[in-house]
Formats: structure tokens, C-alpha cells, sequence
């Protein structure tokens, strides 16, 4: 079945739909850094703490 093209109000909804999922991806990324940062600190005072 062929692609059928879509009204332009379903393609604007898609559009935002789309911009949507990429800044949630963005957040997400940014909170796995700082999580991954904020684990790296703990170990790294840990290190300190137990020397």
C-alpha cells in the first residue's frame, strides 16, 4: 500500500510530534550524562574518603 499523503493539520501535528521526541531525547541524554557525572563524583570521594 502506498504512503497516502496526509492533510496539512496531521502533518503539522506530526511535525510537533517529532520536535517533541527529539528534545525528549535530549533530556534524556543530559540527565544519563549528569547521573553518569554524579556517579563518577561518589566514587571518586569515595576513594578519598577510604585512603
Amino acid at each position: 500500500a502506498g504512503k497516502r499523503s496526509l492533510p496539512d493539520s496531521d502533518k503539522a501535528i506530526l511535525d510537533i510530534l517529532e520536535h517533541d521526541r527529539k528534545e525528549a531525547l535530549e533530556d534524556r541524554q543530559e540527565l544519563v550524562n549528569r547521573i553518569y557525572n554524579l556517579q563518577e563524583e561518589a566514587r571518586q570521594a569515595e576513594e578519598l574518603r577510604d585512603k
